[in-house]
């Protein structure tokens, strides 16, 4: 019995060549693992890239929009880069994140450099307005999945952003009551069609 506690089964040794490989491939499958820059690192590039361009360092707006995203598809883009190219998805980071700020009080280089995130397009009131409308319509829609509750998603468009069906049925408004009166005679419509 003691002769088995001494027998080690081969292990094949791999270069360091293949382990640097597989390192790799892995940080490039899981962005989100490397290690986040510190907040003054950071921001130590980003001022010596605003006075490259010639901008005011003490732009704290600036200075932060040159700030580079550290994790998910978008990774090592700046927050200018984001908002130019995906506001969707930059609605949905700053959305989720202040969830994320609620649950937890983590001063990480990571949640620090999504709080940059957070603070970069507040300065910008259409991107204030549209998270605020992810965020009541994300709630709303929650809410409209339990029993008894489907009046209470959003419709979510044009001037009707944050109306419920229940409140648009319910108001006296000249355009909303169009609006219930067309949706209604389509249903109508539509169900007797498909019967």
């Amino acid at each position: 019995m003691g002769g088995m506690h001494n027998q080690r089964k081969a292990v094949p040794q791999r270069s360091r060549a293949v382990i640097d490989q597989e390192i790799h491939y892995f940080l490039s499958e899981h962005p989100e693992s490397h290690r986040a820059k510190s907040p003054e690192e950071e921001e130590r590039e980003d001022r010596a890239h605003v006075t490259s361009q010639g901008g005011d360092i003490n732009n704290p707006t600036l200075v932060l929009s040159r700030w580079k995203i550290q994790f998910g598809k978008h990774q090592d883009s700046t927050f200018h880069w984001l908002l130019e190219n995906d506001v969707g998805y930059a609605i949905h980071l700053v959305s989720s994140h202040r969830k994320e700020r609620e649950r937890t009080g983590s001063q990480s280089p990571l949640m620090v450099n999504k709080d940059g995130l957070i603070r970069y397009p507040s300065t910008y009131p259409d991107f204030v307005e549209a998270v605020r409308f992810h965020q009541a319509f994300e709630e709303a829609r929650v809410r409209s999945l339990q029993p008894g509750h489907e009046e209470q998603a959003l419709a979510g468009f044009g001037d009707f952003n944050f109306e419920t069906p229940q409140s648009m049925y319910e108001s006296e408004d000249s355009k909303k009551i169009r609006l219930t009166s067309t949706a209604s005679s389509f249903c109508s419509w539509r169900s007797t069609s498909s019967s």
